[in-house]
């Protein structure tokens, strides 16, 4: 999933850790998470903001930017995506027998997620 987020010299990126659509991986990622969101203001040789998340846990709030003097907006991504896969019906949707799309999955995490996907099932 990319969720964009464009502005006056700033853009949000959603990408999973080894997306291919991320030729380069900034170094403030590394070892955060397996999924991440990044926030870059712009200004040349400026960090990234960082904000990390895993399959197993809730997708983050994220800082959405404004021009000031206004404050960073939050955006809870999770309030975001939870009813879009309710209302949306991806439950019927999705053919939750195949194989999950690349990314691959650790061991560990799709043990987890067959474990969650049989539990719904029942």
């Amino acid at each position: 999933m990319r969720v964009g987020v464009g502005g006056e010299h700033c853009r949000v990126d959603e990408l999973p850790a080894t997306s291919p659509a991320l030729p380069r991986r900034p170094p403030e990622v590394s070892g955060r998470g397996d999924y991440y969101a990044l926030l870059h203001r712009g200004e040349r040789g400026a960090a990234y903001a960082v904000w990390s998340t895993s399959l197993r846990q809730h997708l983050p709030v994220i800082a959405v930017p404004t021009r000031a003097p206004r404050p960073d907006t939050p955006l809870d991504l999770q309030a975001i995506v939870a009813p879009a896969y309710r209302r949306g019906h991806y439950d019927i949707a999705i053919d939750y027998g195949t194989p999950v799309p690349p990314p691959p999955l650790s061991p560990a995490d799709a043990q987890w997620l067959a474990e969650r996907i049989a539990a719904w099932r029942v």
